[in-house]
């Protein structure tokens, strides 16, 4: 098989462990109109001989291309979708590699004229395998991330969802018109990928520290060892990422629910990965004791940061359009997160539409003297009492 064809299925992996239709219907528009890329000539390929050309084909791959999109913008269900879509990853991108062995399109894009065989075939699907240890790579990438910003409030994910949507749109193009220098710059690309992965590792390694009897690795702002339920006599504070901070704990009840406000269990300081304040830790099999009891303290931990967020955010006020990004970006950590990461999905679907046309609507009117100085701060106590009265009617905290 030539050099080129391997180079340019190799290469494929990379943009199908990314999206799974979104690649496959860039390469079906590529052969069907390759006049579009402006660097090929074109292909005599008809929807009767090949499939991936079909008109119905492309219509199917486009509105598969376009739930997918809307799919991976929540962060539910692109949990779901990624806990499922390896295999269906695979069959997509060995779909579309053996698709490519047409003879009229080896001959017109990698200058083959031998006909494939089964061993063409053979070789297309060994070299497709790469794609379930990229999807792992990028699955741990993304993960990385949703720790730090899990419900999109920086942005970080949005901007994850651009950069993939456009790697792969362009990346597709380039590597079947350039699939030698393509290959390069993907290589590249993963390479940075992967020496990020191993910094966060070796980082969170790095910060944890031995407890004290069975020398178990633990977060420096645990409360007790996860593996035997040692007290850690030296806890460090946690910031608002999540991440462990230089100065050491002084108010032990305090620290829990500052715990649980970034997600944390209150007892290891190991992450949570689900939606419930009240459920057991996966890693220390901890539950919250007084449950009733908890919620209330965690609620009033919440509320007790109102004040410093509306002095803030009015300050932040007299800076038009800068101040009012910055408050909604805090107002979200601080008020909005703690509550909204512990609420249901259709509550906190419905939450977060209201609270998006009381943006809009603040936003027009800060500019303005006056008036607009008090749209931050409403901004502030809209999250607040949004999300505030979602987490209390969950929890039965509304009587």
């Amino acid at each position: 098989m030539d050099f080129s064809y391997i180079i340019y299925a190799l290469g494929n992996n990379a943009f199908f462990a990314s999206r799974t239709f979104l690649p496959a219907l860039m390469t079906a528009l590529i052969i069907k109109y390759p006049e579009m890329t402006m660097l090929l000539d074109s292909i005599p390929v008809s929807g009767d001989e090949l499939w991936l050309v079909k008109d119905e084909v492309i219509l199917g791959l486009a509105i598969l291309s376009l739930i997918e999109e809307i799919a991976i913008r929540n962060p539910d269900f692109a949990r779901v979708i990624e806990e499922m879509d390896t295999f269906i990853k695979f069959a997509a991108l060995l779909a579309i590699n053996n698709a490519m062995l047409d003879p009229q399109i080896l001959e017109a894009i990698f200058d083959i004229t031998d006909p494939p065989t089964m061993a063409s075939t053979v070789v297309s699907a060994a070299i497709s395998t790469p794609i379930f240890f990229l999807t792992r790579l990028r699955k741990n990438f993304l993960n990385y991330l949703r720790d730090l910003d899990e419900d999109n409030d920086l942005g970080l994910i949005s901007l994850a969802n651009w950069m993939e949507n456009g790697w792969v749109f362009f990346g597709v193009v380039f590597l079947i018109v350039l699939p030698l220098l393509t290959f390069v710059i993907i290589l590249m690309v993963l390479g940075v990928i992967f020496l990020i992965e191993q910094y966060f590792k070796k980082k969170e390694l790095q910060s944890k520290i031995e407890c004290v009897r069975c020398k178990e690795l633990i977060l420096p702002s645990a409360t007790n060892c996860f593996s035997c339920d040692t007290p850690n006599k030296r806890i460090k504070n946690v910031g608002f990422l999540g991440f462990p901070l230089d100065s050491e704990v002084t108010d032990l009840k305090i620290h829990k629910y500052r715990l649980l406000a970034v997600k944390r269990c209150p007892y290891c300081a190991i992450r949570k990965r689900d939606r419930t304040i009240d459920s057991k830790c996966e890693t220390c099999n901890k539950l919250p004791t007084n449950l009733d009891i908890e919620v209330k303290r965690y609620n009033e931990t919440i509320e007790g940061r109102l004040k410093e967020v509306l002095i803030t955010s009015f300050i932040l006020g007299l800076f038009p359009i800068i101040g009012t990004i910055a408050t909604i970006i805090y107002s979200k950590f601080k008020l909005a997160k703690p509550y909204s990461q512990y609420t249901r999905f259709g509550k906190r679907f419905f939450i977060r539409f209201v609270t998006r046309i009381g943006i809009i609507i603040l936003f027009i009117i800060q500019p303005f003297p006056v008036i607009g100085y008090i749209a931050c701060p409403a901004i502030a106590l809209m999250y607040y009492h949004a999300w505030k009265s979602g987490f209390e009617e969950q929890y039965g905290l509304i009587k």
